[in-house]
This record gives C-alpha cells, sequence and structure tokens, in this order.
C-alpha cells in the first residue's frame, strides 16, 4: 500500500481547481468552442474540456457519476487573451495572474494545463517587463509592443503563426 507512515493519506492533497481572479476578461466555454481569436492574444492554447466528476451516488442499484465533463474537439486551438491574466483596474493595478486566470469553470477545464501555463508564465514575465520599460500598470501596456515581444521570442500568438510542417 501507499503512504503507509501517514494511514494510507498521501502527503499532500491534490487540488485540481482552486479559487480564480475575475479579471478584465472572463475566458469561458464559447471561448474554447466558438470566439477563439483574441484582439489581445498572447499565445495558444489547444486542450479539451476536461473536469473528473465530483462524487459518485448509488441510485437504483447502479453507480452514477455527477459532475463529469469531458468533451473532445479536435486539436483546433484557441487564442489565450492578455484580460485573462489582468485584474481590474479599478481594484489593483501590478498585480498579473498566470495560473489562477479569469475563466468560468467550464474555461478553465481547457486552460488549466502545464502547456497553457508555460504558455501564461512566459507572457506574465514579458508583460511585467513591458510595465517598466513603458512605466504603465498592467492594465495600460501597449499589447501589440507585448505581442511583437513574444513572437520574436518564438511564441505562437494565432493559428496562422504556426508553421506548416509543425
Amino acid at each position: 500500500d501507499e503512504f503507509v507512515k501517514t494511514n494510507n493519506w498521501p502527503h499532500q492533497l491534490y487540488v485540481r481547481e482552486a479559487r480564480r481572479m475575475i479579471g478584465v476578461y472572463v475566458f469561458t466555454q464559447k471561448d474554447r468552442t466558438e470566439d477563439v481569436t483574441k484582439l489581445d492574444t498572447i499565445g495558444l492554447g489547444s486542450y479539451n474540456f476536461d473536469s473528473h466528476h465530483t462524487q459518485r451516488n448509488a441510485v437504483e442499484n447502479r453507480t452514477l457519476n455527477e459532475g463529469d465533463l469531458e468533451v473532445f474537439y479536435e486539436a483546433n486551438p484557441f487564442e489565450l487573451p492578455y484580460g485573462i491574466m489582468v485584474p481590474k483596474s479599478n481594484e489593483i493595478t501590478n498585480l498579473i495572474v498566470p495560473v489562477c486566470v479569469s475563466s468560468s469553470h467550464v474555461g478553465f477545464c481547457s486552460i488549466r494545463l502545464e502547456p497553457q501555463y508555460m504558455i501564461l508564465g512566459q507572457s506574465a514575465g514579458v508583460a511585467a517587463s513591458r510595465t517598466i520599460d513603458e512605466e504603465k500598470s498592467v492594465q495600460e501596456i501597449n499589447i501589440l509592443l507585448l505581442q511583437r515581444r513574444l513572437r520574436a521570442l518564438g511564441q505562437y500568438l494565432t493559428p496562422g503563426d504556426i508553421p506548416l510542417e509543425f
């Protein structure tokens, strides 16, 4: 058995999803399925909706899973908007949030994976640098300059940036 020393309890809890900020833009299911292009794009995501069930219920001699959401789409990329990492300017002006991004539960199901976290982290670092260079708040930086720098670093911002041989 695992975790013998701790009475079969893991040493650390696995938290798949926690509180998220409500920022300048809230990423929802529609942003993954229909409205996939963004003027303030900072990178691409491409994962499905994936949320494990929240509980199992015994109903009439069978078990039903509740809360399971696994919807598969072709690997069509969707654009990640800068606004999901940035709080509203009337709340705070010097915070960039690359993990607990502004999104609905279903929208977050497509963002919450390491490839997207790496893209968001890179974008957050470059955006923080832009705030220093421009002497502006995170909400006021020039998005076109941010996008130019991200592309110069090799980040794909739109499906058109992906080489055909990829």
